[in-house]
């Protein structure tokens, strides 16, 4: 079959004809496929560089390390409430120990905490809706530091949520009251750290220390006035899991919902309700109700994942 340019995913359905399917992993829009964003979305390019796509461009996201496609990015809105997200120099940030540059931290020679904390501000809780903060962070040539913490302030959650990150690794060897992550991301790692609140505040702190050990968040040491880390693309955003980077200025940063719009009519589908089963980057699965309509149909923002490689009616 492949000598004759079906491809490796061409098969029949029980009537011997093609089932209707949308492709995402061409890199491009299908036939019948459209898609709009009301704002710029960020994404990883084929070289494997965070770049920014204008408001209504499909963002065909690839893997930072391998440089192979994962698929379509299909996300819903997002804000970013963590102000100046590529520049610790600017006044949103409150520096402790550390001298910022627009995306590194480096250590003073104090025996103290080293870190940069964004004061309570714009950063709403509400009890029982998660929230995660998030950052990708690299180990600087010739530092002696390859931790990195993250902690959220007291107020609003039972017990401090708290992260470290082990930069020259890409784990995560220390979390406390939450849930944290680490992924390959263009220029380091994405660090994560999502917590629960138990009471709705108006104002929530976020931290990010310099760290010269991998079991405590905040440590207070001797520092030796030269080694730091690279920081940046900081994000503050509802939700359990961090999303694309959303970059902000003096105000919150803010990304639209892709809205994705299958041609199920061109593809012979009449009106009404159909499932329609989505798959995704890493091979699994989701099948969800649909409706038809003029012939076509939106997909949800919501889905199980957001790196979509194909559609098909079932």
């Amino acid at each position: 079959m492949n000598a004759l340019g079906f491809g490796a995913g061409f098969r029949l359905n029980r009537r011997g004809k093609v089932p209707p399917v949308f492709d995402f992993t061409g890199g491009a829009l299908p036939p019948g496929a459209s898609l709009t964003r009301a704002s710029a979305g960020t994404r990883c390019d084929a070289s494997g560089a965070l770049v920014s796509e204008s408001a209504d461009v499909a963002r065909f996201d690839y893997d930072p390390l391998s440089h192979a496609l994962k698929g379509l990015l299909i996300e819903p809105a997002a804000t970013n409430a963590a102000l100046a997200s590529q520049d610790w120099t600017q006044p949103s940030w409150t520096a402790s120990n550390v001298t910022p540059a627009a995306t590194t931290l480096t250590e003073n020679t104090a025996s103290a905490v080293h870190r940069m904390q964004l004061p309570s501000g714009n950063r709403v809780l509400t009890s029982g809706v998660p929230v995660t903060m998030s950052a990708i962070a690299a180990e600087l040539p010739g530092s002696a530091r390859r931790w990195f913490g993250m902690t959220l302030g007291t107020m609003g959650f039972a017990a401090q949520p708290s992260a470290t990150f082990d930069l020259a690794s890409g784990t995560v060897p220390q979390v406390a009251n939450g849930s944290a992550g680490c992924a390959a991301a263009p220029g380091g790692w994405l660090c994560w750290l999502s917590a629960v609140p138990n009471a709705s505040v108006a104002t929530a702190a976020e931290r990010y220390f310099v760290s010269n050990a991998g079991g405590v968040p905040m440590p207070s040491y001797a520092g030796d006035g030269v080694s730091g880390l690279t920081v940046s693309e900081v994000q503050f955003e509802a939700g359990a899991v961090p999303t694309s980077r959303v970059r902000s200025g003096a105000s919150a940063g803010a990304r639209a919902a892709d809205v994705l719009t299958l041609d199920w009519g061109a593809k012979g589908i009449p009106d009404g309700a159909i499932t329609v089963r989505f798959s995704f980057d890493d091979g699994s699965t989701q099948d969800v109700a649909a409706t038809v309509s003029g012939g076509l149909a939106s997909v949800p923002a919501n889905l199980i994942r957001p790196w979509l490689t194909r559609a098909e009616r079932v």
